[in-house]
C-alpha cells in the first residue's frame, strides 16, 4: 500500500465551448489564467488541489488532467466549437472520476468528494437525454466519487436548467440580466478562484469542507426561478381576459369538441392501432433481444 501522500480535493472546471461563446471565450480564459496566478500565490491551498479543465460543445475535450498547478507554467486554452451537448459531459465525468480517484489513492492521498465547477452559456441542444446521464453521475451507488455540481449559468442559460443540473439548490447561479457577458464571466472566475483557494485551506483541516463562493451579480438560480414562476402567476391572474369561449376553440384543450371514435371503423380506432403497435414493438423487442 502506498504511503499516505496527504489529502487532495479533485476540482473539475467544466466549460461551455459552444460556438454561442466565440465572443467570450478569450475572457473566460484570462480569467482562468489570474486563477492559476492567484493559486501560485497560495501554495498549501494549491497543494491541496488537483485541477482539471474541460471544454464541451459536441464533444468533451480534456484541456488539463488532474493537474498540480503549482508546477504548471500556463494553462491551455479553451476554444469555442460546436454546439452544446450537455449529456457528453456527464458521460464523460462518470468515467473520469473513477478513474481519477483510483489514480490519486494509489499514488497515496486521501481523496475528498471531487467538486464539478460548471459554467454554460445558453440550453443544452442534445435534448433531455443529459438529465439519466447527470442523475448517473451524482448517484453514489453508480458512480465512485460521485461529485458535488456547482453549476453557474449566463447569456441565455435557464434558471431551470441550471438548478436541474447543480447537486442542490444553493449550487446553482445565474447571472443578472442586465450583467454583460464578460462582465459576468469574470465575476464566475473571481468566485471561483476565491472557491477553491477557501476550499484548498480547509483540506486536511478537522473542519473540512467545500467552500462555494456566490458570483458578484449573479442570483442563486432557485430565487431566478421562484421569481419568475411567482411573476407568472401573479400575471396570469391580472391579465383582462379578451377573447370568448368560441375564439379559444382550438387553442385551449378544455374549450375544444373532443373528436368521437365509437361509429369508426375498428381499424381507425385509436385504441385498436395502439395495441397493434405495443404488439409490433414487443414482437420485435423479443427478436432483436
Amino acid at each position: 500500500m502506498a504511503e499516505n501522500a496527504g489529502n487532495v480535493l479533485p476540482v473539475y472546471v467544466v466549460a461551455d465551448e459552444s460556438a454561442s461563446m466565440t465572443d467570450m471565450i478569450g475572457d473566460l480564459n484570462d480569467g482562468l489564467s489570474r486563477l492559476h496566478e492567484a493559486l501560485l500565490g497560495e501554495p498549501m491551498a494549491a497543494a491541496k488541489v488537483r485541477f482539471s479543465i474541460l471544454g464541451f460543445s459536441n464533444d468533451v475535450q480534456v484541456r488539463l488532467q488532474m493537474a498540480d498547478l503549482r508546477h504548471e507554467n500556463e494553462l491551455p486554452l479553451l476554444q469555442a466549437r460546436g454546439s452544446t451537448a450537455f449529456a457528453r459531459v456527464f458521460q464523460d465525468l462518470r468515467s473520469r472520476i473513477p478513474a481519477d480517484i483510483r489514480a490519486l489513492k494509489a499514488d497515496g492521498y486521501t481523496v475528498h468528494r471531487p467538486a464539478v465547477f460548471f459554467l454554460s452559456d445558453g440550453q443544452p441542444t442534445d435534448g433531455d437525454g443529459w438529465r439519466r446521464e447527470r442523475q448517473q453521475l451524482i448517484d453514489r451507488s453508480v458512480t465512485v466519487g460521485a461529485p458535488n455540481i456547482i453549476a453557474f449559468g449566463i447569456g441565455e442559460a435557464r434558471a431551470q436548467t441550471i438548478l436541474d443540473v447543480a447537486t442542490q439548490p444553493d449550487y446553482g447561479f445565474l447571472a443578472m440580466a442586465e450583467v454583460d457577458l464578460a462582465a459576468a464571466i469574470a465575476k464566475f472566475c473571481t468566485a471561483l478562484t476565491k472557491s477553491i483557494v477557501q476550499s484548498g485551506r480547509t483540506i486536511g483541516s478537522e473542519q473540512a469542507q467545500l467552500v462555494v463562493e456566490r458570483p458578484q451579480n449573479f442570483t442563486m438560480a432557485i430565487v431566478a426561478w421562484t421569481a419568475c414562476f411567482v411573476l407568472t402567476i401573479i400575471i396570469s391572474l391580472n391579465t383582462a381576459r379578451n377573447k370568448t369561449d368560441e375564439e379559444l376553440k382550438g387553442l385551449v384543450y378544455s374549450l375544444t369538441p373532443k373528436p368521437k371514435s365509437e361509429n369508426e371503423p375498428w381499424y381507425q380506432q385509436p385504441v385498436t392501432l395502439g395495441i397493434i403497435v405495443l404488439v409490433v414493438t414487443v414482437a420485435l423487442n423479443i427478436i432483436f433481444w
